[in-house]
């Protein structure tokens, strides 16, 4: 967060306020993601938010007056409401779902190793080509790879691969025990 003031001679008090917009605007739209998934579908809504999440990315990096943090915020905010998989877990997808979504997360793995591996690559990108080509790399890559991800394994519900949703083939017949001393 310390790059964002010493680059841009913001305040850290607007950046953590702009930061607290992100998270409340995603939380606001978070309760209208089962709609959009409904009316839009489970893939399409991953697609659009990785894709403002991508470009959320973009804006925090090239944010240099304070209402643009807000802009940056919205865009973001929206993106990870609509990558979250919150209103998934009805299927059975949402594993699947948050492992292709996170893309932009992975920062915050519960694992130490991931994140000291993501953030050193991070690091060193931001080493190697500064702040906003890195972040306009990162905001570039996330949908490249989301977008794959989303059409493969999002778009297809059990249905559509043969399946019933607890995983059994849609023609077979469950067994029926029968009793011995019948």
């Amino acid at each position: 967060m310390l790059t964002l003031p010493r680059l841009q001679g913001l305040a850290v008090a607007m950046i953590s306020s702009a930061i607290t917009a992100h998270f409340l605007i995603g939380a606001a739209l978070i309760v209208y993601l089962p709609e959009a998934h409904r009316s839009i579908g489970l893939a399409q809504t991953t697609i659009i938010g990785a894709v403002l999440a991508g470009a959320g990315i973009v804006a925090w990096s090239v944010a240099s007056v304070p209402w643009q943090l807000f802009v940056a915020a919205a865009i973001s905010g929206s993106g990870w409401a609509a990558t979250s998989g919150a209103a998934s877990k009805r299927d059975g997808r949402s594993m699947v779902r948050s492992r292709s979504t996170k893309g932009h997360r992975l920062g915050i793995q519960r694992r130490k190793h991931r994140r000291r591996h993501v953030s050193a690559l991070l690091i060193l990108l931001i080493a190697k080509i500064g702040v906003e080509a890195a972040a306009v790399a990162v905001g570039i890559a996330m949908p490249l790879v989301i977008i794959p991800l989303s059409i493969f394994y999002l778009r297809r519900d059990p249905k559509g691969l043969g399946l019933a949703p607890d995983g059994l083939l849609i023609d077979s017949k469950p067994h029926v025990a029968t009793p011995i001393n019948a």
